[in-house]
């Protein structure tokens, strides 16, 4: 195996030691040079990180550069990713959701200033902005074992095909490593065999082969998890796939369209929303309007006498005479009364919030 001592980016340099005194040795190796070159390090922007299974740091790990003392982090952020002590990607995931929050937060000022909420155009500017940022479930897998293709295509002088080798050899000795977790992916998925043969033929079909099995195996998942908790009882009778749904086209006016997600989604101020998590007893979840009944989804859209007025309102009347899970399930696909439904939950909330 080659040892790896440096590393060159643009204008950065990053040293690489299993021991104290060979890091010591590379730094002033890099001194020497650069006062010959007419260079200058930065060390503010130098650091020190030692990767390590916990434990302190001892005394003898210290380092200098021309004398002076280089920090040592626990954390460091190099082209864009943070490295810890033990690395671990924790810090590095935070760090990418917290990007893309803030990417969604400037989409949704920039519709705002332009005074326009189209479904279509947040979905592309989301596509364009954060997907890259996020690298989403499908896409980062897909990306993964792209590259991996490219290693096992490269030549053999070429430096990322050596450190593959490195790994691969690690791999066969049942470390964990990049290599084991690209073999655990392929196995995991059903194609066992390309890991085995180290490549395949035509690269375009089995990456569109490989990404319809990531798609198929998580929606497989997203039904299962669906369907196994009780905070989407609810939920799950009339949402059956992970496409887009029709109010966001059929609802014009934002403020009715948020109650009616919010309602689908179980964030209201009903009682069965706003107390899932405490510990209450079931009479503490009665209607606090009619008091007749637990106030769930369907009490409030068919049973609450306090709310009849606004049913026979916005509500037409083929849904209030047969009530059941399915009027629920047809009543929140049917795009001809969406708006109506927002309208009657957007109301109920109001009068909620003026007799509590």
């Amino acid at each position: 195996m080659i040892e790896l001592f440096i590393l060159l980016f643009a204008d950065d340099i990053v040293l690489l030691s299993d021991t104290v005194t060979g890091l010591q040795n590379q730094l002033n190796v890099l001194a020497m040079k650069a006062s010959e070159l007419d260079l200058h390090v930065n060390l503010d922007k130098s650091k020190i990180i030692i990767f390590r299974n916990g434990g302190y740091i001892a005394r003898k790990e210290t380092w200098t550069y021309e004398g002076h003392d280089i920090k040592i982090v626990n954390s460091y952020k190099y082209l864009g990713l943070f490295f810890s002590t033990r690395l671990s990607f924790s810090k590095a995931l935070d760090d990418i959701a917290m990007k893309a929050r803030k990417g969604v937060i400037e989409i949704f000022r920039t519709l705002w200033r332009l005074d326009d909420f189209s479904v279509s155009i947040f979905f592309k500017l989301f596509d364009s902005q954060i997907k890259p940022i996020l690298l989403l479930y499908v896409y980062s897998f897909l990306s993964c074992i792209k590259y991996w293709i490219r290693l096992t295509r490269m030549d053999e002088n070429r430096l990322p095909r050596k450190s593959y080798k490195m790994l691969l050899s690690l791999c066969d000795q049942d470390k964990e490593c990049w290599a084991s977790q690209v073999r655990n992916t392929l196995y995991k998925f059903g194609f066992g065999f390309v890991w085995e043969n180290q490549g395949v033929e035509n690269a375009r079909g089995f990456l569109n082969d490989f990404k319809q099995r990531l798609i198929d195996c998580h929606s497989q998942n997203w039904h299962e998890h669906l369907h196994s908790s009780s905070r989407f009882s609810v939920y799950r009778n009339f949402k059956s796939s992970i496409s887009l749904e029709s109010y966001f086209t059929a609802v014009k006016n934002k403020h009715i369209r948020d109650v009616l997600i919010r309602f689908r989604i179980g964030a209201s101020d009903i009682r069965t929303h706003k107390m899932r998590f405490a510990f209450v007893s079931p009479n503490d979840l009665k209607c606090p309007l009619c008091n007749a009944g637990i106030e769930d989804e369907i009490h409030t859209l068919f049973y609450c006498k306090s709310l009849n007025d606004l049913r026979h309102k916005y509500i037409p009347c083929w849904y209030t005479k047969h009530p059941s899970d399915k009027s629920l399930e047809f009543i929140m696909h049917d795009t001809k009364i969406l708006h109506d439904l927002g309208r009657f939950i957007y109301h109920s909330n109001k009068r909620r919030a003026a007799l509590l």
